[in-house]
């Protein structure tokens, strides 16, 4: 489950992330190495672990402010 209790979106989230990871490691398989590639799973994850700084407000669905 996602921060703000939401199952859905934290299944998009993973649905996404999963996604675009096999993309990569099929393009690796494939072709071989590409550094550039994994810029944008690898900022998912960097989002996902720089927003757990935040408190959430569960009803408004909004960081709560510092």
């Amino acid at each position: 489950m996602d921060r703000a209790g939401d199952i859905f979106a934290a299944r998009l989230l993973l649905g996404v992330l999963c996604l675009h990871t096999a993309r990569e490691c099929k393009h690796f398989i494939e072709r071989g190495p590409s550094g550039t590639r994994w810029n944008y799973v690898r900022n998912i994850v960097v989002g996902i672990y720089q927003s757990l700084r935040f408190g959430v407000n569960r009803q408004l669905r909004l960081y709560n402010v510092r």
